[in-house]
């Protein structure tokens, strides 16, 4: 399994074109050829308010390469680019980075959507060189499982197999509200054994350069819950 993760960067005062497109087409063309849509968010917090991003899975490469090569010929999608074309661009740039699962990653599917939307967070760290392993092992061995006993709701863990950078490390949370967030981070970094783990990971020096967290809102056409 594979996933992909895009990010739309809209026109100027296009973001609800671009969505409208989504919410009212692509969407079901994106089901009608295979596409398994793992969600669609904006940016709440972070990032940019002219960002729409979302998820797909893929059983493998060859698989989405004939997915999107089916969508793109279908005469419906080629009608409605062709009167999004003479409207004006809604789209002023694409991201598109094809991520491998890491092997502590839960597996994940399409779910019904809860009638509350959830706050989703996507937090990305940028290794240390030559450290990406060392950080992995640490959340496969100790933040996973404090994650799980502080309440966190993990949604996937990646990193890139194409596009970005190779040192990169990219994961989704969830919760239900931004207390609720922030009630679990401080729970999750008071507690003794993240304090032990952290310290004896980072003897020979720090594993994150940097790292984004950036918070999203599900779209209303958005399968995730």
């Amino acid at each position: 399994m594979i996933h992909e993760l895009r990010t739309y960067h809209a026109m100027p005062g296009h973001m609800a074109d671009l969505q409208r497109n989504f919410r009212e087409r692509t969407c079901r063309l994106f089901a009608k050829h295979g596409f398994a849509q793992l969600g669609y968010w904006t940016y709440r917090y972070g990032g940019s308010s002219d960002r729409l991003v979302y998820l797909l899975a893929w059983p493998d490469e060859a698989a989405r390469d004939a997915a999107f090569a089916s969508f793109y010929a279908d005469p419906e999608w080629v009608a409605a680019r062709a009167d999004a074309a003479a409207a004006g661009p809604t789209v002023s740039a694409i991201t598109a980075d094809l991520l491998t699962p890491a092997d502590f990653s839960p597996q994940r599917e399409p779910a019904a959507r809860a009638s509350t939307p959830l706050l989703y967070e996507l937090r990305t760290y940028y290794a240390m060189p030559g450290r990406l392993p060392d950080l992995q092992a640490r959340f496969r061995d100790h933040t996973t499982h404090l994650f799980t006993k502080h309440g966190f709701s993990q949604i996937g863990y990646w990193t890139y197999k194409y596009g970005g950078e190779s040192d990169r490390f990219v994961y989704m949370l969830a919760w239900p509200d931004e207390a609720a967030r922030s009630a679990g981070f401080a729970a999750f970094g008071a507690d003794p054994e993240w304090q032990r783990a952290r310290a004896a990971s980072e003897a020979r020096g720090t594993l994150v350069a940097r790292l984004t967290a950036d918070l999203l809102a599900p779209t209303d056409f958005s399968p995730a819950p």
